[in-house]
């Protein structure tokens, strides 16, 4: 059956290849032949046309220097004064022989007549030269000239007229060209005759090749040469074409037939409707002739290319059916269920394509049967592995067995678990390098160049080849004891959102395939959501250990409440005893007559109510009840008094060394606060040294040119440096090193706020505060100050004796009797009339009835009686606008609730206040009044 099938199929193929072969030849040949016979058609009648307009263009170059001679004689004033007076004859016959010599054999005569055709002169060629020739033997009589109008002569158009006379032999045909001789009135008086022979224009005119004859008549069709009559009787129908259209081809006309011809127009000049028409027919065999030719050719060529289409039809089905009998015997193999036995052929042709493919397809089959069985193992595998990653909530548990479990899925050398925190990555989890230690915590971009970062831009498992190639990171610390060189990074997935990726590495290059990025990819799946899980798991139990600390906070918080409005409410009465002591001692001390003795017990006291009063203050700062009150300052010049009381402070164990800059530029803060960042630095640096160490505070002017650090920009600071050789600080110390209430110190033994003052102290006096510190070695503390260039201004002043104030009347309002004495007191030392009250009632009540004699309103902010200091500066401010106000108080709680923009301007003295600071403020208030009421 195979056979008889192989033997139709062959002769069928046979059959069809040799009819299309021969259809396609007779097609072709066909064609070749009609397209070569119209292109060699149209290249003709191109270049006969070519040909044709340069023979008349030469002889229309010919025509025009004849008319150029005939007018230039025509115009000769010589010949127009003998035509008059029949002078200068020798000179016109000189002219006429010169003329008839230099042309050659272009003129065979040149005369000059009378207006009525009488010759007077004539000039003919006589054995190659020119000489006089008789009127009657030579020169046909001329013709009589029509009468003329009178022009100007320079007015009259070239114009000249032409006959031509035809001869049995073409030499002798003549054709003679005249024009008028005008007169200068524009009579006519003459004409110039020129004979010319025809045969050089013929020659110009004729084609050279015997093949084509060449024909040209006048523009009414008779013959001009090569024939007798008139074309119209010869070719009455393509006559008609060839006289109206003056130029064109006509190929096989029905009135010529079996010719080719073409035709142009020769124009005489300035001769309208005078022309020749010149004709070059050709045999249209003559011109098919090469295409005859190859016809034979073609025909031999294509019973040629026929039978060697039979051979090769031959043996192309001869190699068609034998791989077809081949592969019907392997497709009744594969149907009978052999899948193990590969079909082979040797054809490379579309049934060995067939054959392939058929190969393929059981290979496919046979594939697939196996990676269904490995699917099903790798199911089972992923199945397990996700009972192991969803048995533990812990983290670090789960990491170790990601890191396990990845294994037996995917073989490698290294790996490492990252988890996404905000732009970049960061390593949590390692194993199988040489220094995992050094990788955990290491952090990779999630933007910019890196295989991490793609991964992430793409979402999907990324494969390196050879990675110290594509990444020179795999080359540096602390990849460099790792000879990774192939990469697989694998996105972890939770939802949508990128959690993470997993890092496998191995040691050989090109060993990950994308068999192995599909079961990463699915391994990846069930840890993302074990990670998920794990981290929710610890976010609710940092959200419940952070709510347990919150509490603890608020609990913290109130006692710091508590004990701040106690410190307000001790601190105000305390403020006013120190300000008794202070000012009695004050005054004192400007007492003349004092002796050496006296003097400085009184100044001892006087620097104990100061450094109770800092302490007050403190307290006030430590509840957040103080206002700060900045002044110009020397750094130095808080360190150095307080030098003795740091060694007691810090012990007989830690050495104290200061270095001081000798220059240092001035600062603007609160000295008693910075004085407070100082103590606490140092009590910091005590506890961090129990066994003893050192301490050094250094003071220096620093200028910050460039900076990476946005909160220090650069300029001139003054730097405090506090160094000591403690224990240092922890990792997760320093992320909580300035949050309120933390602290590292044992329950009872710190409150948390230490550091916590230092920073808000420190950014309120508009500094920055950085550190450093290394675990055993130490920690050092940096306070940036912005640098003043001023020079430092006084912190105690003098009593202004040179200030009197004769005519102010103040009214002071203190609810403390010791207080109003004194301040009543210092008031009338210097010349002031002192009205006083004990309370804000009291005080509104002297206001009405001194009315407008009071100056100053010198008032206490905390006083009983239901009228406080601040609601009696906005009535007396209401009813008596021209009083200046002062307020003063120990106790500023008040003092923050004056946001009104005028309360706010409302002039203010800190309790306890020196005599001298007093008197300045009052001075300060009266000066910015006396010129608004001048």
């Amino acid at each position: 059956m195979v056979e008889r099938i192989k033997s139709r199929l062959q002769y069928k193929l046979m059959l069809g290849f040799s009819v299309v072969l021969l259809v396609a030849l007779t097609l072709i040949s066909t064609y070749t032949q009609y397209s070569a016979s119209e292109m060699l058609i149209t290249y003709t009648r191109e270049e006969q046309l070519n040909l044709s307009n340069a023979r008349i263009a030469a002889a229309q170059g010919v025509l025009n220097e004849i008319r150029n001679d005939l007018l230039f004689l025509a115009r000769d004033p010589a010949i127009a004064t003998f035509m008059r007076n029949n002078e200068r004859r020798e000179e016109i016959t000189q002219r006429f022989m010169s003329l008839l010599s230099r042309s050659g054999s272009r003129y065979q005569g040149a005369c000059v007549a009378d207006h009525i055709g009488s010759y007077r002169l004539c000039v003919g060629i006589t054995d190659g030269q020119g000489a006089l020739i008789p009127h009657m033997s030579y020169v046909p009589p001329a013709e009589a000239l029509p009468p003329s109008n009178l022009y100007h002569v320079h007015d009259i158009p070239p114009v000249y007229t032409w006959t031509f006379s035809p001869s049995i032999s073409n030499s002798q045909s003549v054709i003679r060209f005249s024009s008028a001789i005008y007169a200068e009135s524009g009579a006519s008086i003459g004409q110039i005759v020129l004979d010319t022979s025809a045969q050089p224009i013929f020659n110009l005119l004729i084609e050279p090749e015997q093949s084509t004859q060449t024909i040209i008549v006048n523009q009414n069709g008779d013959y001009v040469l090569g024939g007798e009559g008139n074309l119209r009787d010869d070719r009455p129908e393509s006559s008609i074409e060839i006289l109206h259209q003056y130029r064109g081809t006509l190929i096989d006309p029905p009135d010529y037939r079996n010719i080719f011809s073409n035709y142009d127009t020769l124009h005489f000049p300035d001769q309208r409707g005078s022309t020749w028409i010149v004709i070059y027919d050709r045999p249209v065999e003559q011109i098919l002739a090469p295409i005859r030719k190859s016809l034979l050719i073609n025909i031999i060529l294509t019973i040629a290319l026929l039978m060697i289409g039979l051979l090769i039809s031959y043996l192309l089905t001869r190699s068609i059916v034998r791989p077809m009998r081949a592969l019907a015997v392997a497709a009744e193999r594969v149907g009978s269920g052999d899948l193990q036995t590969p079909i082979t052929t040797t054809s490379h042709d579309e049934i060995g394509a067939l054959a392939d493919t058929l190969d393929h397809t059981v290979m496919r089959l046979r594939s697939s049967i196996e990676n269904a069985e490995s699917r099903r193992r790798e199911a089972e595998t992923l199945y397990r592995t996700a009972i192991a990653l969803n048995a533990t909530l812990d983290l670090h548990q789960l990491l170790n067995r990601i890191l396990q479990e990845l294994r037996a899925v995917v073989p490698y050398d290294s790996s490492t678990v990252q988890l996404v925190r905000e732009d970049h990555v960061e390593i949590i989890g390692a194993y199988g390098l040489a220094r995992p230690e050094d990788l955990i915590g290491t952090t990779f971009p999630l933007h910019g160049p890196g295989p991490n970062a793609e991964v992430a831009r793409q979402h999907t498992t990324i494969i390196l080849d050879d990675a110290p190639k594509t990444y020179a990171r795999f080359n540096e610390e602390p990849y460099r004891n790792d000879p990774i060189r192939s990469w697989m990074g694998v996105p972890l997935i939770f939802g949508e959102r990128l959690i993470g990726m997993i890092a496998i590495d191995k040691y050989e290059p090109s060993f990950y395939t994308p068999e192995h990025a599909r079961i990463a990819s699915a391994f990846a799946a069930q840890a993302a959501i074990a990670l998920e899980n794990a981290r929710l798991y610890e976010a609710v139990r940092n959200e419940l250990a952070e709510r347990l600390r919150a509490e603890e906070q608020l609990r913290q918080a109130q006692k710091m409440e508590a004990v701040g409005r106690l410190a307000g409410g001790v601190s105000h009465d305390f403020n006013n005893i120190l300000t008794v002591i202070m000012g009695e001692c004050d005054l004192m001390m400007h007492e003349p007559g004092l002796s050496p003795e006296v003097r400085q017990g009184l100044d001892q006291i006087y620097q104990a109510g100061m450094r109770a009063s800092a302490l007050t203050r403190q307290l006030l700062a430590f509840s957040r009840r103080q206002i700060l009150q900045p002044v110009q300052i020397n750094l130095n010049e808080i360190i150095v008094p307080i030098e003795k009381m740091l060694r007691r402070l810090i012990g007989e164990d830690i050495a104290l060394y200061t270095h001081l800059a000798p220059k240092l530029n001035t600062i603007r803060a609160d000295p008693s606060q910075i004085e407070q960042v100082i103590l606490n630095l140092c009590i910091n640096a005590r506890d961090a040294m129990p066994h003893g160490g050192e301490l050094t505070i250094i003071t220096e002017n620093v200028r910050i040119e460039v900076t990476l650090d946005h909160d220090l920009p650069p300029g001139d600071y003054v730097l405090l440096s506090i160094c000591d050789t403690g224990s240092g600080i922890d990792e997760h110390t320093r992320e909580h090193l300035f949050e309120p209430f933390f602290t590292t110190k044992p329950r009872g033994k710190g409150t948390g706020l230490g550091l916590a003052t230092v920073h808000g102290i420190v950014q309120q006096s508009g500094g920055i505060i950085r550190f450093q510190s290394i675990l055993g070695q130490g920690t050092s503390f940096y306070i940036y100050l912005p640098a003043l260039q001023e020079a430092p201004q006084r912190i105690i002043s003098e009593i202004p004796n040179t200030i009197t104030f004769l005519n102010a009347v103040v009214l002071l309002v203190e609810d403390d009797e010791r207080v109003r004495q004194l301040t009543e007191q210092i008031l009338h030392s210097h010349g002031m009339k002192v009205i006083t009250a004990a309370n804000g009632t009291a005080a509104l009540r002297v206001c009405a009835e001194y009315q407008d004699r009071i100056d100053v309103l010198l008032t206490d902010v905390i006083m009983p009686g239901g009228i406080n200091g601040i609601q009696l500066a906005d009535r007396i401010r209401l009813s008596h606008p021209h009083i200046s106000i002062l307020l003063m108080s120990g106790y500023s709680d008040e003092v923050f609730a004056m946001t009104d923009p005028v309360r706010a301007e409302t002039a203010f003295i800190q309790k306890p206040f020196t005599p001298g600071l007093l008197i300045e403020k009052i001075a300060e208030i009266l000066a910015k009044h006396i010129p608004a009421e001048q």
